[in-house]
Order: C-alpha cells, then sequence, then structure tokens
C-alpha cells in the first residue's frame, strides 16, 4: 500500500513539474463538502441580492401603491362608473 502511494505522490509531482513547464495550471477536483459549500455561498449570495432589493425603499413604494390601489380603486371605479 505505501508504495503505491509513493508512486503515485510522484506521478503527481511529475504532473506537475510538466505542468509547471508548459504554463498549464493544474485543476484539483472538489470534494463533495467542497461542492456543498459552493452551493450553500451561491444560496446565501441569491437570498441576500433578494433581500437587499426587497428592503429597498422604491421597491417598497411600489408595493405600496400597487397594494392601495388593490384595496381601494376598484372600490372607486365601480362607485364613478354605474352602468
Amino acid at each position: 500500500m505505501k508504495k503505491i502511494e509513493e508512486l503515485l505522490k510522484k506521478q503527481q509531482t511529475m504532473e506537475a513539474s510538466k505542468a509547471k513547464k508548459s504554463g498549464i495550471k493544474i485543476v484539483k477536483k472538489k470534494t463533495k463538502s467542497q461542492i456543498k459549500d459552493d452551493e450553500e455561498r451561491e444560496r446565501n449570495c441569491f437570498k441576500f441580492s433578494i433581500t437587499k432589493l426587497i428592503n429597498h425603499p422604491v421597491y417598497i413604494t411600489f408595493m405600496t401603491f400597487v397594494t392601495i390601489y388593490a384595496l381601494f380603486f376598484d372600490d372607486f371605479r365601480l362607485i364613478a362608473l354605474n352602468k
């Protein structure tokens, strides 16, 4: 088992030295926990963006007018435009 590990390390170092000479970057495979962390970071970024949008004063003002319109202006339309 130790010999296999030593051979793998030698192979990795040889590949790394070849990559350095040719200017190629070696990208390591991500573990499952790293992938989960990245997904969590993306979700948190999305949540932060939505929260920032919803708490913006322009959005709050717009939604207030939409709510007032929905509550009152339909009644005013019915009263003012009798058929």
